[in-house]
């Protein structure tokens, strides 16, 4: 048996080796354990000013509707704080920078006695993290009414930020952009998507136990309790069933079955840093036509022909190889 601290600390200590050198932000939830893992795992980094922790909270029990209204008013808000620089020649991003470094606010609670308090959990309040968090004004990445923490921040504005109260709003202009800055890029939106995505496919890699936000606890049977089953698994799936697929460089006179011909005339590229789109002639003649391996290996159709079929059962195949014996995998589907 091990405790939890240390298969965090794991984790991270190969998160750490797979990274190469140089600056990293990690942006992590509120999880109890990881405060006191991240210190003493990128203790080096931090000394180097190579390293920053961002740790964010937001309201997962939103419903859609609740989501979109929310999304509404955050879009009026900009495009009526845009017009302020509308004799100026500001790009979206940086637009959107300079609205939340206007509107973000101390994030606060409200204690058992009504009067204001932090926001963060238990896990923040050492006297070695500041004890300032903000309430994003951004309503993006399906995110919202996120509030973001500093934990770890480089030393020119951690001496800062250290001397201020958790209901007080930062009034230096330099500390004030720094947080704008990390506060609008704080997210685990890309990780977010990928492992709901991976957990709709792959029924192994569900939470066994696990409290779901909207169904509520639930028991996957067959799930991996053992770490290194579903590190196996998580190998399969990425080599043969993952969603990626290389856009090699296909020649003029190649008209394998594996490409298609490029219809003549223009296409839209937008101009980096703006919404700006501009049509130029297209080059290409031939392109490859996008399979995923899946696609390759014959488990599901191309697109534009019939409707995809969903992907084997690896919990059947792993659990159950009798009732597949003998079979090729990709030949087998589950209703």
């Amino acid at each position: 048996m091990t405790r939890d601290a240390y298969t965090k600390a794991a984790h991270l200590a190969l998160l750490k080796e797979m990274l190469p050198e140089g600056r990293m932000t990690l942006v992590s939830e509120q999880e109890a354990l990881i405060a006191q893992t991240v210190p003493h795992i990128f203790r080096d980094h931090i000394l180097a000013d190579r390293f920053e922790w961002l740790a964010i909270a937001f309201d997962k029990e939103a419903t859609k509707p609740k989501v979109q209204h929310r999304v509404g008013v955050f879009r009026s808000n900009l495009m009526q704080f845009r017009q302020s620089y509308a004799s100026q020649d500001v790009s979206d991003w940086e637009m959107l920078e300079l609205f939340v470094e206007h509107s973000m606010t101390p994030a606060t609670s409200s204690t058992r006695s009504g009067a204001p308090g932090p926001a963060h959990g238990a896990t923040f309040e050492s006297w070695a993290f500041p004890q300032l968090w903000i309430s994003s004004p951004a309503e993006i990445a399906g995110e919202t009414q996120k509030i973001v923490g500093f934990p770890i921040l480089s030393p020119r504005y951690r001496s800062q930020l250290r001397l201020l109260p958790f209901d007080a709003s930062p009034t230096d202009p330099e500390l004030r952009a720094a947080l704008a800055r990390r506060v609008l890029r704080a997210t685990i939106q890309p990780t977010s998507t990928f492992f709901n995505a991976l957990r709709t496919r792959l029924a192994l890699a569900g939470r066994a136990g696990g409290r779901s936000t909207r169904n509520g606890p639930s028991f996957v049977s067959g799930a991996a309790y053992n770490p290194r089953v579903l590190i196996a698994v998580l190998n399969i799936y990425r080599i043969y069933y993952n969603w990626f697929d290389a856009r090699s460089y296909v020649s003029e006179l190649n008209e394998s079955d594996n490409t298609e011909a490029v219809s003549p005339g223009t296409t839209a590229k937008r101009v980096p840093g703006s919404s700006d789109r501009i049509s130029i002639p297209k080059q290409r003649k031939r392109v490859s036509i996008k399979e995923t391996p899946a696609m390759r290996l014959g488990l599901q159709d191309r697109s534009g022909t019939k409707s995809p079929r969903k992907a084997p059962d690896l919990h059947r195949v792993l659990y159950k190889p009798w009732i597949l014996y003998g079979t090729p995998i990709w030949t087998r589907f589950e209703g």
